[in-house]
C-alpha cells in the first residue's frame, strides 16, 4: 500500500524526501481493532508510548518511523497515513504516522539506540490495546494524537476502515 503523505502546514502534499533531518517521527501501529504500544519507564513509572524517535541525518520522517519500529519492536511496518504534525509541548516538531504490520509478524522487544551504552534501557515491553475492550486505557495524550489523525483525514474526505476504528476511541 502506498503511503499518504500530508502536512498540517504550508508544506501540503510534500514528497517524503522533503522531510529531512529535523524533529521526531512517531508511529501508532494499528492491526485490526488493536493498537500497539511500547512500554517505557519514565520518571520511575511504567507507561505506554508510541514507537518513535529522532530523525537522523539525511533520513526522511518516513524512513525514521519505520527504522524506529524495527529497532524498538523488531517488525517491518507499513505506513497507512501521514505524516500529520504536532508542535509544541515537550517536542520541538513531531511527524506522526499511522502504521500497520502484517498478521504474520510478532513484535519482540528491541532497544532504544538513543540510550547511551551501559545505561539501562527504558523500553520494557510491548502491549496491545483493543479500541473497544481497553478504551479506558487510552490516555489523554493518546487521544490527542488519534484526534489529530481523525480530524486530518476527515478534513480531506478520506474513507478508510482504520478511520472508523480510530473514531471509536474518541
Amino acid at each position: 500500500m502506498e503511503s499518504c503523505v500530508f502536512s498540517d502546514d504550508k508544506k501540503e502534499n510534500m514528497r517524503p524526501e522533503q522531510y529531512k533531518g529535523n524533529g521526531r517521527a512517531t508511529g501508532m501501529v494499528l492491526r485490526g481493532n488493536k493498537i500497539m504500544f511500547m512500554q517505557q519507564v519514565v520518571g520511575g513509572k511504567l507507561r505506554h508510548v508510541f514507537a518513535g524517535g529522532g530523525i537522523e541525518g539525511d533520513e526522511t520522517a518516513q524512513q525514521a518511523v519505520l527504522r524506529e519500529l524495527r529497532e524498538e519492536a523488531n517488525v517491518e511496518g507499513e505506513i497507512l497515513y501521514g505524516p500529520v504534525h504536532k508542535t509544541g509541548g515537550a517536542r520541538d516538531y513531531e511527524h506522526f504516522f499511522l502504521l500497520t504490520i502484517g498478521d504474520d509478524q510478532v513484535p519482540k522487544l528491541g532497544y532504544d539506540p538513543e540510550i547511551p551504552a551501559g545505561e539501562e534501557q527504558v523500553l520494557k515491553g510491548i502491549v496491545w490495546r483493543d479500541v473497544d475492550d481497553d478504551r479506558d486505557a487510552f490516555t489523554e495524550t493518546d487521544r490527542d494524537y488519534i484526534s489529530i489523525l481523525v480530524t486530518h483525514a476527515a478534513e480531506r474526505n478520506i474513507q478508510a476502515d482504520w478511520l472508523e476504528v480510530l473514531k471509536r476511541i474518541l
